[in-house]
């Protein structure tokens, strides 16, 4: 994954972080490729920030990682096998 350190400001104090997205720390070469593209050395953006903590932050709050997309198509995967099941020993 690669490191993306970044300080935002809230009044007179200087913050600093390396939370780039919420969900796991390790994730694929592809994201990781991505994560470096979008956010270049020196650019603004928009820290996101929990107002009840300051120190914490991030820079990407929609993204939903490909591991938790795997997890949940394969809850719903189980989900639906289950049901299939369920019918045919009722209908059996």
């Amino acid at each position: 994954m690669p490191r993306v350190l970044y300080r935002y400001v809230i009044g007179n104090n200087v913050y600093q972080s390396d939370l780039v997205r919420f969900g796991p720390a390790v994730i694929d070469k592809l994201e990781a490729q991505e994560i470096a593209v979008k956010f270049v050395t020196n650019m603004q953006t928009v820290a996101y920030v929990d107002p009840n903590a300051l120190h914490h932050a991030v820079l990407d709050r929609e993204y939903v990682s490909g591991a938790v997309k795997w997890q949940v198509g394969l809850s719903v995967g189980l989900i639906a096998s289950g049901v299939i099941l369920l019918v045919a020993l009722r209908d059996a």
